[in-house]
């Protein structure tokens, strides 16, 4: 605290006598300059003060002397004459001894005036002991050559004199703070002037200066600054740098420059204030010069090529120069409130990289189109209220979208076409006629903007054809619009206009104009004399009547939309007419109280009428004369039914009757167009007065089967063409064409088919394909004895007959159905019977009687309703048919010879089947569904590819004889299969006792509560559920299966404490495994594992891992950290190195990594210090580590069939060992046999060897 203290009061005296100093300068340069302006009296006061300093010393040339002033007094004597007269003589001595030059107050060696010596004496005394050397107004030629030697002067006046120029060998004393030089003949200034750093004041008016060094920055203590009436072209710009001139006067030099004069004007204040900005501007590549009240840029800062941030705002410049163009680099610009009307175009032209320009408060009307260059403009302030172009809603925008608006307007005025849309213009006043080549524009569009009114200055472009204005605000024409005397096409669609005026009959030239979405209510304009008019569009108006006079050159007339309750009267005017769209309008009919239907007689060439959502109810016979109607929209109107003379339109394509009622014809015929419509009524004339032989409705669109219940003569139909419509079904009225040969229905919806198609006798052909919805045909297809040809393809959801037998043709298909028929029907009456023959009961063909046409008939039923055999071999089923699941009472089941892959789960519902024949299928199992045919006898399953037969078929009691030869069984093994079936009956069902004990003992000890289960062995796939609910688990057992998953449910069981799954097909272990928090001991041998989860590091109770017979590869590094590991078993897999992190496992005691593929034993084994027992065989490890020996418990060691060629001597101290391995080490023995025939002293190699060969 006490040298705090000191320390405080330290620094205070230290800043008291530098304050004090301070003020004994600043009263000393006050005192200076007071004797320099010629007082006597204070001249006195400052000689007397200075006198009592203590020392001067004086530099003359390379000479010193110090002058005491105390110690001349004394020398001289103590009167005051004696004093004065000695100083005089010493001060002439000195001013003789300072070697001057000629021409500066003469030679004093020669001088013999005593007056003069004695002025001369005053001036160095005075200098010496004021520090201020004043030569004013004597009427000097030259400076003075002794000044170099004063060097502790302080002020220097040599004003009014007669000086041209300051000599190159005149050194100004350093601490100069004063120079006056005003009222001379100089025309420079030394540019030695720069080293006076101390200078404060300089007073260089009234000369001849043209220019000042540069050099002056060195001054950077010079606060005052006068150089008035001089003849100075400019400043230096490094003037700025003074950053403590506050007072500088330059008035009267009338060649100045730079500054400019309006700077000057303004006072010293801004004079620096330019010169800083200046400098700023040369070094830091920024320039403000703000309020300098500048009418012009200055020269000086045009120059300036690398500046990029260039400030005039508020300055009174009228016009920026196109000098300022080369200012590439230019990134921002900035001239607010100045007095600019207009901008240059070529200050803009190559100025890419500028950012933002400001140019508010000024006047500007026009903005040039060089701005499209400002690629990179972000930032743009100019006054929309004064601007004309670009337009101001176009301004207000921003500056990207005034980029992108001369960009079209330049674009415009080279291509022709002008695109100014959805700009959100208002207005749009003028054009700028220094735009080179608008006058060229033909294609004008400014729709989407907010335009009240046409700009008139648009209407003056003498080759506009193109004017688009949609979507604006418009409520009515221009006079002007006349001018546009080579206008083509006017777009007036989404304005407020009310009507149209007399200017648009001027436009001699127009072909399109459209004036949708208005407001126009009625129009009565005589258009005639428009003789290229082709196309007016009055759509989504009000219009009530529209009585206008049309051109025949019209091609297109739109007027959907309005209000009309009747055609156009003049409609037929225009005989040319192509299109009339008339849609959404009140018309109750199409005829004119006047003209009636005129228009369809005389406009023949129409191609699409429009009449949708109109109140129109009949369609008239007149239609018939639009022979080039293409497309006719009725929809939504009350026509119920079209005219016969609609047919007659033989170019119509397209029909429209969305939403009409119609009565006739159908709806879906109508769909298909008038060619569908035509035939359609071709056909069922045809098919109601029984003229119809071949009756073709093929893409008509009908949705139902023709209708001939109301024929005259049906039988006589001998082809039925229905292809490509929306048919669902086949009814029963098909059976009424009796004499039908050839049917197609292919391209419908077809999802059932009538039984009653048996009937069709002389049925040769039937095309069904592309029906999605077909399921099955009926069984009784079988009977039709003529068919021939079958086609099912694309029938993805056909299940009867299968896609397999489809395949083999119609014969096949007719095969398959009588076999299935005779099965699932028993109890159906048949008719007729057919050739094919009936499967009995014993398997054999029933044969037909000697009797009469109704016996063999009686005799096929018979034998239908006693059928319990079903025989579908030979077909190339690649499924069982879910046909057989509807014979429950089947008892014989032959599917060989066939491609079926595995059994159908509904096999289990054959209660009483009997007989299986499966043989010579792809089958690769029996589903354990088939233990649940209790009737079963007898099953061949011979060549297929099984390998194991399921313990469920022990289940079948009366199974007495079953086949499997052919097959590559593994279960049961080859030798039970060697001694025949009923080795294999016996085998099967002892396994099922044996799962099913096992099961039994399962439940009843999880009903008991026990802890420990055994699963192994029980051929199991999963970890049985009520497992995993057991919460006191504490060992599970499930080796010897086929587990390839085990269940995250088992991790719940946080009491188990042994888990066992070897030799299973398990690839991974579960995630949370990790929560199995007391697992002591777990094995997973003989499986597929390659990794162990993550969460494995968190089992701290495990001691004992078992994971030999895996696939790893790596060491898994989740083992590291188990705190009580005791025990790792990873024999038989890939490992190629141990970690040295294994030393992290203290309490290891046994490590078997025997077959696998370790080189090296890490260094990390040696610090395993519990380890008892390693082994390591059967690895290509060639040499042992003699660290191996501080595991001093090692008691078993195995390198057998290793690459070992040697075994380190140290393990010969272990205390423990023994039992040492080395069998099959080749390289080992080798080296043994050369030491024991070496007559050496026997070794510990030959010891560990002996050892070794001992065990």
């Amino acid at each position: 605290g006490e040298r705090k203290k000191e320390e405080r009061e330290r620094l205070a005296e230290l800043a008291r006598v530098e304050e004090e100093k301070r003020k004994e300068r600043e009263k000393e340069r006050d005192t200076a300059l007071a004797y320099s302006r010629g007082t006597a009296a204070e001249d006195a006061e400052v000689g007397t003060k200075n006198r009592k300093k203590n020392k001067r010393r004086v530099l003359v040339g390379d000479m010193e002397s110090v002058t005491d002033f105390d110690m001349v007094r004394a020398d001289a004597g103590t009167t005051s004459d004696r004093y004065m007269q000695s100083r005089e003589e010493q001060l002439l001595a000195q001013a003789r001894g300072m070697k001057l030059g000629a021409g500066s107050l003469g030679d004093l060696d020669n001088l013999s005036d005593t007056g003069t010596l004695k002025n001369v004496a005053n001036i160095i005394t005075r200098a010496i002991d004021t520090s201020i050397l004043d030569l004013s107004k004597h009427e000097l030629d030259n400076i003075p050559p002794f000044i170099s030697g004063l060097t502790r002067l302080t002020v220097i006046l040599l004003n009014h004199n007669k000086l041209h120029y300051f000599p190159a060998s005149i050194e100004l004393p350093r601490n100069l703070r004063e120079l006056h030089v005003q009222s001379n003949k100089l025309r420079s200034l030394p540019r030695s002037i720069g080293e006076l750093a101390q200078l404060d004041t300089l007073l260089a008016n009234d000369n001849r200066l043209v220019d000042l060094p540069n050099e002056i920055c060195g001054c950077v203590k010079l606060r005052c600054v006068a150089l008035h009436n001089n003849e100075l072209r400019a400043l230096p710009s490094s003037m700025g740098r003074l950053s403590n001139l506050i007072d500088i006067t330059i008035r009267g030099n009338d060649e100045l420059g730079h500054p400019p004069v309006e700077v000057i004007n303004a006072g010293s204040g801004s004079i620096l204030q330019y010169l800083r900005s200046m400098e700023t501007a040369m070094d830091m590549s920024t320039a403000h010069f703000c309020g300098f009240r500048l009418i012009q840029i200055p020269d000086m800062l045009l120059q300036l090529t690398r500046v990029h941030d260039l400030n005039l705002a508020s300055n009174r410049i009228q016009t920026l120069p196109a000098e300022l163009g080369k200012l590439t680099m230019l990134e921002k610009l900035n001239v607010d409130n100045n007095l600019l009307s207009s901008l240059p175009h070529e200050v803009f032209e190559h100025m890419s990289v500028m950012q933002s320009f400001s140019a508010s408060n000024n006047k500007i009307e026009f903005v040039p189109l060089s701005f499209m260059h400002l690629a990179k403009l972000t930032s743009l302030t100019i006054d929309s209220h004064s601007c004309l172009f670009p337009p101001p809603a176009v301004i207000r925008q921003g500056a990207r979208t005034v980029v992108a608006f001369m960009k079209k307007v330049q674009r415009g005025s080279e291509t022709g076409e002008l695109e100014l849309r959805e700009l959100r213009l208002s207005r749009f006043e003028a054009v700028p006629t220094a735009i080179s080549g608008l006058d060229r524009v033909t294609s004008v569009d400014v729709s989407g903007n907010k335009l009240v009114a046409i700009p008139a200055s648009l209407c003056r472009l003498p080759l506009l054809t193109h004017f688009d204005l949609a979507s604006n605000k418009i409520k009515a024409l221009p006079s002007e619009l006349m001018m546009l005397s080579q206008l083509e096409e006017l777009c007036l669609g989404h304005n407020l206009l009310q009507g149209l005026s007399y200017e648009v009959k001027a436009l001699q030239h127009l072909r399109v104009m459209r004036v949708n979405d208005n407001g126009l209510t009625y129009l009565n304009l005589d258009l005639s004399g428009l003789t290229r008019l082709e196309e007016l569009v009055f759509s989504r108006n009000h219009l009530i009547s529209l009585s206008l006079r049309f051109p025949s050159s019209l091609l297109t007339l739109r007027v959907d939309g309005n209000d009309l309750g009747e055609v156009p009267p003049y409609l037929f005017e225009a005989t040319q007419l192509r299109v009339f769209q008339s849609d959404s309008n009140p018309l109750h009919t199409l005829s004119h109280p006047d003209f009636q239907l005129r228009w369809m007689k005389e406009v023949t060439r129409l191609e699409e009428v429009w009449l949708a959502h109109t109140d129109v109810s009949e369609l008239p016979e007149e239609v018939g004369n639009l022979t080039s109607l293409r497309t006719l929209h009725l929809g939504s109107t009350r026509v119920s039914r079209l005219p016969s003379s609609l047919s007659l339109c033989s170019a119509l394509t397209h029909l429209n009757l969305d939403g009409c009622i119609l009565s006739h014809p159908p709806m879906s015929v109508v769909k298909e167009g008038i060619a569908a419509i035509g035939q359609f009524e071709r056909t069922m004339y045809n098919i109601q007065h029984g003229y119809a032989v071949e009756v073709d409705l093929h893409q008509t669109g009908i949705t139902s089967f023709p209708d001939f219940t109301s024929a005259a003569r049906p039988h006589l139909v001998t082809s039925l063409q229905l292809d490509h419509n929306h048919i669902t079904h086949l009814p029963d009225p098909l059976s009424l064409l009796f004499n039908l040969e050839w049917m197609s229905a292919e391209h419908n919806r077809i999802g059932r088919v009538t039984d009653l198609l048996c009937k069709l006798s002389n049925l040769q052909q039937l095309k069904l394909s592309a029906n999605a919805n077909l399921k099955k045909l009926p069984l009784s297809l079988w009977m039709c004895s003529a068919l021939s040809s079958l086609a099912l393809a694309d029938c993805p959801s056909l299940s009867t007959p299968p896609a397999e037998v489809v395949s083999l043709g119609c014969d096949n298909v007719k095969a398959y159905l009588h076999r299935v028929w005779v099965t699932v029907e028993p109890s159906s009456t048949s008719t007729s019977t057919s050739s094919l023959p009936l499967i009995g009961q014993n398997g054999e063909e029933g044969r037909r009687g000697g009797g009469g046409e109704g016996e063999e008939r009686e005799e096929g039923v018979k034998t239908a309703r006693i059928a319990t055999s079903l025989d579908l071999s030979r077909l190339g089923l690649k499924a069982v048919p879910i046909d057989c699941m509807l014979a429950l009472s089947l008892r014989e089941l032959h599917l060989h010879h066939n491609f079926i892959l595995e059994l159908p789960p509904f096999i289990s519902q054959l209660g009483q089947l009997e007989v299986l024949d499966i043989q010579h299928n792809q089958l690769t199992s029996l589903r354990i569904e088939i233990g649940l045919c209790s009737s079963l006898r007898y099953l061949d399953i011979t060549h297929n590819m099984i390998e194991v037969l399921p313990m469920q078929l022990g289940r079948c009691r009366a199974l007495s004889e079953i086949r499997v030869e052919g097959n590559p069984l593994s279960d049961p093994p080859p030798s039970v299969v060697e001694e025949g079936a009923p080795a294999v009956t016996r085998f099967l069902r002892a396994r099922e006792a044996a799962h099913t004990t096992k099961a039994r003992d399962l439940a009843q000890l999880m009903s008991g509560g026990r802890t420990v289960v055994d699963l192994s062995r029980t051929g199991i796939r999963s970890i049985p559920s009520e497992v995993t609910v057991i919460r006191d688990l504490r060992t599970l057992s499930i080796d010897h299966n086929k587990v390839d998953e085990i269940d995250t449910l088992l991790c719940r069981c946080v009491k188990l404490r042994s888990f066992s799954s070897n030799y299973n097909h398990l690839r991974a272990l579960p995630d949370r495994m990790g929560e199995l928090v007391n697992l002591a001991e777990l094995s997973v041998e003989g499986n597929l594992l390659s990794e162990l989860p993550s969460s494995f590091c968190t089992l701290a109770s495990l001691r004992t891992l078992n994971i030999a017979h895996n696939r790893f590869s790596l060491f898994p590094d989740v083992i590291i950290g188990l705190p009580q590991l005791v025990e790792i078993k990873a024999a038989d897999n890939k490992m190629s190195s141990l970690p040295d992190s294994i030393g992290t496992l203290a309490t290891l005691r046994v490590l078997n990594f025997a077959n696998n593929e370790i080189r090296a034993l890490c260094s990390g084994v040696s610090k395993l210090r519990r380890l008892e027992r390693l082994e390591l065989q059967r690895n290509p490890l060639s040499t042992v580590p003699e660290t191996l020996a501080a595991c001093s418990r090692l008691s078993y060691l195995d390198f057998s069939y290793t690459l070992l060629t040697s075994v380190p001597s140290a393990l010969g101290s272990l205390p423990l060992l023994h039992t040492l391995l080395v069998e099959g080490c080749e390289q080992l023995a080798a080296a043994t046999a050369a030491a024991r025939r070496s007559k050496s002293e026997r070794s510990l190699l030959d010891f560990l060897a002996y050892n070794a060969e001992y065990d």
